[in-house]
């Protein structure tokens, strides 16, 4: 997670110069990075509730006791 969002930020800065385009890249690189985050938490949240699904617990029991 912390890579992709150095990327962003990163990307976000190189493509402005200037002292105004600096403070605007400060609240687009803030923007885009709670959004990487947002991203990263969605994403997670998801595995977790697919990996406590109880459909999905069954299926690995049954697996294992093959």
């Amino acid at each position: 997670m912390g890579a992709r969002i150095r990327v962003i930020w990163h990307t976000v800065v190189q493509a402005c110069g200037g002292t105004w385009a600096r403070n605007r890249a400060a609240t687009d690189g803030r923007a885009a990075l709670l959004a990487a985050q947002e991203d990263e938490e969605a994403r997670s949240l998801a595995w977790v509730m697919q990996l406590h699904d109880p459909k999905n617990v069954r299926q690995r029991k049954a697996q294992r006791r093959e």
